[in-house]
């Protein structure tokens, strides 16, 4: 059962990777939750997104591993840092594209 684990666990930490590439260069992609075809997220949401995608990934693997409080700890940090870092050049780089429009 674990190696079914670490299979969804790897299909959502490689779904982050479009969602963060856009959400970071402050472009718009497509996001499950749009119900409208064609219509896109935004940047900040796709970010978002592929955090959230992550997280669950890091949960999973937590819980096959068996991780101690102490290293989930300083996961946990290290992606709050990426987060941080992340959203504020989701922000930045939408408004360049919006400008260069």
């Amino acid at each position: 059962m674990d190696y079914f684990w670490l299979f969804v666990s790897g299909m959502l930490a490689f779904n982050a990777v479009p969602h963060l590439v856009h959400g970071i260069s402050g472009l718009p992609f497509f996001l499950p939750r749009i119900r409208q075809l064609g219509k896109r997220g935004t940047s900040v949401a796709n970010t978002l997104w592929g955090f959230t995608n992550i997280l669950l990934a890091v949960l999973i693997c937590r819980s096959v591993f068996h991780w101690s409080a102490e290293v989930f700890g300083r996961v946990l940090a290290t992606l709050a840092g990426g987060l941080l870092i992340a959203v504020g050049l989701s922000l930045s780089m939408a408004r360049r594209a919006k400008m260069g429009e």
